[in-house]
């Protein structure tokens, strides 16, 4: 659902499950130490070619869902940890 609030200023707000389920699946992301944490559904519907490496979490259970969401974490090809941080391989 999406509608406009304020009368001067103009914001256009959104809710619904689909919101809810993003907004916990981006919630895991400091559990789970990523960047990027994709549910399956999405993860198949999007053409990464070979951009990004995938790699399944398994299934996870998020706040407030009666199942489990399959789940996968996406870095872009060339991806490292460092010491403190994630960074690009320059080679």
């Amino acid at each position: 659902m999406a509608g406009e609030v304020g009368i001067i200023k103009r914001d256009i707000t959104y809710s619904g499950d689909v919101l809810n389920t993003t907004s916990r699946i981006q919630g895991m992301c400091k559990q789970f130490n990523e960047e990027v944490i994709a549910s399956a559904d999405l993860v198949s519907e999007l053409r990464l070619g070979g951009a990004f490496n995938v790699m399944t979490l398994g299934s996870i259970k998020l706040r407030g869902k009666e199942k489990k969401w399959p789940s996968w974490r996406l870095n872009p090809c060339g991806w490292r940890r460092g010491p403190s941080a994630p960074y690009l391989d320059s080679a």
